[in-house]
């Protein structure tokens, strides 16, 4: 058989696998586009998340700014605050050692103007026992830095002598410690009551006769600690001494002025025997 006889037997291709070849290039082509939508699916993801990553950035770096300009400001508060504390408390302390060095020169003036007779005895004993209940307090405040007073006139190199000795014997000095004397006193009380109210009854009303055992009636109230500030003869009585001091020797009060100058007396008196009484 001869070579031209031989191929002209040949088949020709197969229309079968011809088709599968195509086939199989479809697929690698649609996987191909599968792949890249898929890519393409990722890409865009990917981008959206870090999209949204920047944009979260953003706004918690704009969110902490905020914050921290808050907290700036809140810090700055604080400390604005905690000056005005301080210096709070450092106007408090000068304010009560002021109030003490206040009271130290008014209670030194008192005591000059007792010492002068500016000043009567009952309204120096009302203002100094107010003077030193108001010492006991202001200087409580400032006990911790100055442990006592002559440390503090020290300081502030106050020239109070006076008032030192007011202070450390804690009475006025028309209030003694007289109760060795107290029946002394007593009794010259009772005598100066007793002695007046005869006069008025007796009609002597010059200012000559009644001025002196007014006066020392006054005093001898005011040296007894048991006497309160609240009795009664702490007001009538240097009423009439007041009267009396502006009158001439032998100028006399009126009718009217020793009656009721009689009836103060009688007042006085009976208040007096129910402060006796009622101290045993």
């Amino acid at each position: 058989m001869s070579h031209y006889g031989m191929g002209s037997l040949r088949s020709p291709p197969s229309e079968n696998g011809s088709n599968g070849e195509t086939s199989e290039v479809r697929r690698n082509i649609q996987d191909d586009w599968q792949r890249r939508d898929d890519i393409q699916l990722l890409t865009t993801a990917i981008k959206r998340l870090v999209d949204f990553l920047n944009q979260f950035e953003s706004s918690c770096r704009y969110r902490l700014s905020i914050l921290n300009e808050k907290l700036t400001a809140l810090e700055r508060h604080v400390d604005y605050l905690e000056a005005r504390i301080l210096a709070g408390l450092k106007c408090t302390r000068y304010d009560n050692m002021a109030d003490v060095f206040s009271i130290i020169t008014t209670l030194q003036a008192l005591e000059k103007a007792y010492i002068k007779d500016v000043v009567e005895p009952a309204q120096y004993t009302k203002q100094c026992e107010s003077l030193l209940a108001k010492y006991a307090a202001a200087f409580g405040q400032i006990r911790g830095e100055f442990p006592r007073i002559e440390d503090f006139a020290h300081k502030y190199k106050l020239d109070c002598p006076a008032a030192l000795l007011r202070i450390r014997e804690g009475r006025p000095i028309t209030v003694r410690d007289d109760r060795g004397n107290m029946g002394k006193s007593i009794a010259e009380t009772v005598s100066l009551f007793i002695n007046l109210m005869d006069k008025l009854k007796l009609n002597m009303r010059s200012n000559d006769m009644l001025q002196t055992d007014v006066r020392e009636l006054l005093d001898v109230i005011n040296r007894m600690n048991i006497i309160p500030s609240s009795y009664i003869g702490r007001e009538k009585i240097p009423k009439w001494l007041n009267l009396l001091a502006n009158m001439n020797a032998v100028e006399e009060i009126t009718d009217e002025q020793a009656r009721e100058f009689q009836m103060d007396l009688e007042i006085c008196y009976n208040d007096f025997s129910r402060l006796l009484a009622s101290n045993g």
